[in-house]
C-alpha cells in the first residue's frame, strides 16, 4: 500500500464524505505485533488513533469461512476476486489492449472516436502507457475519462473479461485517404496470488507489457460542394442577432452570427454577409468554444460584425445562408438565419438652423490691392509662411503631447495593465488568447481611436497612420499572429509556455506604445 478510496453519500437530505487509506502488512516474527502512534490531521483538526495489536503464530489460523478482504482497492478493480480473501484466488488470466475507431469509414471533417480498451482476467494495480498514436492528419480533441475505472463484463472467444476504457480521442480528419493509427504500448502491474500453504494470504506484483493492435481508417472526400460552402461539417444550425435594432446615422450596431451544433468548427472562414447599401461593415471579431457531451464534440462559433449606416431609413438584412455537409445523411444542407431589420433615424448631433439642413459655406478670400504696401507684403511673405508653419508644428506637437496624458488615455492603460495581470493567472490557453485580443481591441479603441470592428491584422496600419511607435506596431502585428495560433492550435499540450510569453510581450508592447 497504501491504497486509498473516497466515497460520497447523500442520505435523508444529508451529505457525507469519507476517505479510506489501508496497507497490507506481513508479520516477520511470532509474537505480538503492534501498530501504534498513528496521527491523522484534516485541516486544523488532529486525531490520534488507538493502538492496534495482533497475535502472530507459527501456523495459519483455521477458519470455516474466508474473511472478506479489507483492501478498498478490491472494490475498485478486482473483477474476478483474484485478491486473497476474495471469492477465489486463482492464477492470472489473459490481459491485452485493444484499440477501436467508430466509425471506421468517415468523411473529411467528420468526428471519429478512437478508444483504447483494457481487457483483463487479473487484478491490475497500475497502468502506464508508454506511447500513443501521433494522429497525424487529424484535429484531436481529448475526451475526459472518469477518475476511477468502471469495468464492464464482456465475452471474448467464449471467455469472460473485465473491459475498461482507458482513453478516448475525438479525431477530425483533415484530408481524404487511408490511415493506419499506430499501436499503443503500456506497462502494467498485475497482482498474482502466492500459492504457498504458509503464505496463502499474500500476493506479489508482476510487471508486464502489452501492445495494442493498429487501427485502419478510411476517410472519404466530400462530394462536390455547392456555392458558398466553406468547410463546415456536422449537424449544425445558424442564428443571428442585431443589437440595437434602432439607432442614429453614424452610430454602430452589432450583428452577431452564431453557428453551433455537433462537430468541430475551428478554422472556418468568416461568413460573407449580403451586400448592404449605404452601410459600412467592419471585419468581424470571432470566438470559438467547444465541449464534450457523451463522447461527441459540440462546437460553437460566433462572429460579431460592426455595422455603421450612412443614411436614415429602414435597412432590411436578408437571411444569411451557410451550407454545411451532414455526415449522417451524406448530403449538403443549408443553415439559415431569420431576416432582420435595422431602423436608422437622422442624427441629432449636427446643429440645424431654423429646423433646416445645415448649410455649407465656401471659403472666402479678401482681395489684396496691387501696389503700395503690396510689395512690402510680398517681401515679407516667405518669413510669414515660415513662421506660420513653425507655429503649426508647435500646435500639432503640443496637441500630441497633451493627448499623450489625457485622463481617458491613463484609464485605458490602467485597464489594460489590470487585464494583463488577471490573464497571467489563467490556465486555459484558448480563453487567454481570446481575452488578450479583446483587451488589445479595447485599449486601441480608447487610446488610438482604432474602431473596434477593425480586423486585428490591420492594427499595424492603423497605428502607423496615427504616428504610433513603428517597432511597437510591428511587435503587435507578430503578437496577433501568435494569438491566432494559440486560439486554433489542434492540440494544446505545448502552449502553456507560449501563453505566458504572449502576456509578457503584451506588457512590453504596451509600455512602448504609450
Amino acid at each position: 500500500g497504501p491504497y486509498s478510496q473516497e466515497s460520497f453519500q447523500f442520505v435523508n437530505g444529508t451529505t457525507s464524505r469519507s476517505a479510506t487509506i489501508s496497507w497490507r502488512l506481513r508479520p516477520l516474527a511470532v509474537g505480538t505485533a503492534r501498530v501504534h502512534s498513528i496521527v491523522v490531521q484534516v485541516g486544523k483538526q488532529v486525531a490520534e488513533l488507538t493502538d492496534l495489536e495482533v497475535e502472530v503464530q507459527q501456523e495459519p489460523v483455521e477458519s470455516e469461512e474466508p474473511q472478506p478482504s479489507r483492501d478498498p482497492f478490491d472494490r475498485i478493480f478486482d473483477p474476478f476476486g483474484t485478491r486473497p480473501g476474495g471469492r477465489a484466488a486463482r492464477p492470472r488470466g489473459d490481459v491485452f489492449l485493444r484499440a477501436e475507431v467508430t466509425p471506421d469509414r468517415a468523411y473529411v471533417g467528420q468526428q471519429v472516436l478512437y478508444t483504447l480498451y483494457l481487457y483483463t482476467q487479473s487484478d491490475i494495480s497500475s497502468i502506464n502507457p508508454e506511447n500513443l498514436p501521433e494522429f497525424q492528419g487529424f484535429w484531436v480533441r481529448e475526451i475526459p475519462q472518469p477518475k476511477h475505472y468502471q469495468p464492464e463484463m464482456v465475452e471474448v472467444d467464449g471467455k469472460r473479461f473485465a473491459r475498461v476504457r482507458l482513453l478516448e480521442r475525438a479525431l477530425f480528419p483533415l484530408r481524404a485517404g487511408s490511415f493506419e493509427l499506430e499501436a499503443t504500448r503500456a506497462l502494467m502491474a498485475v497482482r498474482v496470488p502466492v500459492t504457498s500453504m504458509r503464505l496463502s494470504l499474500l500476493s506479489q506484483t508482476e510487471e508486464i507489457q502489452r501492445v495494442s493492435n493498429t487501427v485502419s481508417l478510411t476517410v472519404e472526400p466530400l462530394p462536390d460542394p455547392p456555392p458558398g460552402f466553406s468547410g463546415a461539417v456536422g449537424e449544425l444550425s445558424l442564428s443571428a442577432e442585431l443589437r440595437p435594432e434602432t439607432l442614429q446615422v453614424g452610430e454602430a450596431a452589432t450583428l452577431e452570427l452564431v453557428l453551433g451544433g455537433r462537430g468541430l468548427l475551428q478554422g472556418l472562414p468568416d461568413p460573407e454577409l449580403p451586400r448592404l447599401a449605404s452601410v459600412e461593415v467592419y471585419p468581424p471579431q470571432q470566438r470559438s468554444t467547444d465541449e464534450v457531451r457523451d463522447g461527441d464534440v459540440y462546437g460553437e462559433r460566433r462572429w460579431s460584425y460592426v455595422l455603421v449606416p450612412e443614411r436614415p431609413g429602414s435597412l432590411d438584412i436578408p437571411p444569411i445562408d451557410l451550407p454545411y455537409f451532414d455526415p449522417a445523411s451524406a448530403r449538403y444542407r443549408v443553415a439559415s438565419t431569420e431576416p432582420l431589420r435595422l431602423e436608422v433615424v437622422p442624427s441629432t448631433r449636427v446643429a440645424r438652423a431654423a429646423g433646416g439642413e445645415p448649410s455649407i459655406h465656401g471659403i472666402r478670400s479678401a482681395a489684396v490691392p496691387i501696389g503700395g504696401s503690396a510689395s512690402m507684403w510680398w517681401r515679407r511673405a516667405p518669413h510669414g509662411l515660415m513662421l506660420a508653419a513653425l507655429l503649426g508644428l508647435v500646435v500639432v506637437w503640443a496637441t500630441r503631447r497633451s493627448d499623450r496624458f489625457t485622463p481617458e488615455h491613463r484609464e485605458a492603460v490602467h485597464r489594460m495593465e489590470d487585464r494583463l495581470e488577471s490573464l497571467a493567472a489563467l490556465d486555459r490557453p484558448r480563453q487567454v488568447a481570446a481575452e488578450l485580443e479583446a483587451a488589445w481591441r479595447d485599449y486601441l479603441e480608447h487610446r488610438w481611436e482604432v474602431a473596434p470592428g477593425v480586423a486585428a491584422n490591420r492594427w499595424h496600419d492603423e497605428l502607423t497612420q496615427r504616428g504610433a511607435n513603428e517597432r511597437a506596431s510591428r511587435d503587435l502585428e507578430r503578437l496577433v499572429h501568435d494569438l491566432h495560433y494559440l486560439r486554433y492550435a489542434p492540440q494544446l499540450s505545448s502552449t502553456e509556455a507560449l501563453q505566458s510569453e504572449l502576456v509578457q510581450r503584451s506588457r512590453q508592447i504596451l509600455r512602448s506604445l504609450h
